[in-house]
């Protein structure tokens, strides 16, 4: 079954790719996690799944490129995949009330255990990271 977006979401997905000036990966996954807030009235629900999606951005982009103590590698390894697991809980409790299948695409491919899932789960949250630069240049 596949998922129908509203338009609303449909012109902000276009909006954010036109900003992104790339092509988003997983653009029409964020488009179901936006439509199901959307539905539900649960905006906040979103914001702060693109806010924890980008604090991933910001440890993993430190991990990569700033050099680390063991200490403090050891910390932000910690915490990089402890806002993953809360990544996957939030995207979860937003599609909490969307159909089985949606639901099941999800799992199988963003929460499997296989590495597949795994590069999948991070190109969801390198493009909702993108979705936040978005909205925080609206703010400007």
């Amino acid at each position: 079954m596949e998922y129908i977006l509203n338009a609303k979401t449909q012109d902000l997905l276009k909006e954010i790719q036109k900003f992104s000036g790339k092509k988003l990966r997983r653009i029409n996954d964020i488009g179901i996690l936006y439509n199901q807030t959307e539905i539900e009235k649960e905006g906040l629900l979103f914001t702060d799944l693109i806010f924890t999606a980008k604090s991933i951005c910001g440890l993993k982009s430190v991990l990569l490129n700033k050099p680390q103590t063991e200490e403090s590698k050891k910390k932000l390894i910690i915490e990089y995949q402890s806002n993953l697991n809360l990544v996957s809980k939030k995207v979860m409790s937003i599609l909490d009330h969307a159909n089985f299948d949606t639901k099941e695409s999800f799992k199988n491919k963003y929460f499997s255990t296989d590495d597949k899932s795994l590069h999948n789960l991070i190109e969801l949250i390198d493009d909702l990271g993108v979705c936040k630069d978005y909205f925080n240049s609206l703010k400007n």
